[in-house]
């Protein structure tokens, strides 16, 4: 079913009115990669919402988004109906993808320190979540799995990593496959950031230009002229000139970066269309048609090959069009969770 409608969802301005809850660590010991490199004393973090109910039948997965933490999935999760999630009826689990700074990371391990880390892909980052929800929490299905940008692309991986597991996914702004657009975009950061260490550049600085370049291509054109004045121009460049964030460095950005530009939940498939009997989750694809991020192409690529739900969101908001009406969001997601 396809739906066309102009939402605005800006999911970083959403206000938490939740007890947050406590950050737990799953402990996997070594765990192995794709590549057979091993991340030593490998630990992933992640929060619960809500309660378990006695089947065991109300569990959604919630992975980050690139960069993203557990403590910033929060403020899409209520404990009512005006987030995203509501944790009364469902039992969340908000993870932090390998990779974030949060869950063992180039910048936190002890053991292979920044470059010293083991490159890893998104199908690594979805078996690290397979092994926290099936082995450590013991849960032998999830209900759903939702996920926006790179958190898109980890539950889109997961329907085809582990399609039995999963009944419902919901991936919003994501795609299934970086296309060109995408990987020349995600290039130009890698090339942005390595030039800089060359030069000895600091966090600040480094962190202060790839925010611009993010500025950039979050938004359309026209939303940014809109909303930003070229009078005020110089007051909003100085907004930029600010420490860098405190949960991960550039190291976890350039292996977070890596993992996407590589990203293709087809690959060992001869042909894309073979996903259709492949995958057996119910697919909800949220799909922005102005993303300057992740080029929507591909994502309706899918959608047309496995006939998944589907809407469209026409708005100059970009990679951050999903809210000004969510009240029409979580009706449509809550029909698609429930039936």
């Amino acid at each position: 079913m396809k739906i066309s409608h102009s939402i605005v969802f800006f999911i970083f301005l959403l206000k938490p009115i939740l007890i947050f809850p406590q950050q737990q660590y799953a402990k996997l010991g070594d765990f192995l990669l794709e590549s057979g490199e091993i991340v030593y004393d490998c630990k992933i973090s992640y929060r619960t919402f809500g309660k378990l109910n006695s089947d065991s039948s109300n569990a959604i997965l919630f992975p980050t988004w690139f960069g993203g933490t557990s403590e910033m999935l929060k403020n899409l999760i209520s404990n009512g109906e005006d987030k995203l999630l509501d944790s009364t009826q469902y039992f969340i689990i908000a993870v932090d993808a390998l990779g974030n700074g949060v869950s063992t990371s180039p910048s936190n391990s002890l053991k292979q320190l920044n470059e010293k880390f083991p490159r890893f892909n998104i199908r690594d980052i979805v078996n690290s979540q397979y092994e926290l929800v099936k082995r450590i929490l013991g849960l032998k299905k999830l209900h759903a799995a939702i996920g926006g940008s790179m958190g898109g692309m980890q539950v889109l991986q997961l329907a085809v990593s582990y399609p039995d597991f999963v009944k419902k996914v919901v991936a919003y702004v994501p795609t299934p496959w970086s296309s060109s657009y995408d990987k020349l975009l995600w290039s130009t950061r890698e090339q942005l950031i390595l030039s800089a260490k060359k030069c000895e550049m600091s966090e600040r600085e480094i962190f202060k230009l790839i925010n611009m370049l993010t500025q950039l291509v979050a938004r359309t054109p026209d939303w940014f002229v809109t909303n930003n004045p070229a009078e005020k121009f110089d007051e909003y460049l100085k907004t930029f000139d600010k420490a860098a964030p405190s949960h991960w460095t550039s190291y976890d950005y350039l292996y977070q970066l890596n993992a996407m530009i590589n990203h293709d939940i087809s690959k060992g498939f001869q042909n894309r269309v073979d996903l259709r009997n492949h995958i057996k989750a119910e697919l909800f694809l949220i799909i922005a048609k102005n993303d300057h991020i992740l080029h929507p192409s591909t994502s309706l690529e899918l959608s047309e090959i496995i006939n998944a739900r589907t809407l469209i969101l026409e708005n100059d908001c970009g990679h951050l069009a999903v809210n000004c009406e969510i009240d029409f969001v979580r009706e449509q997601l809550k029909s698609f969770l429930n039936k």
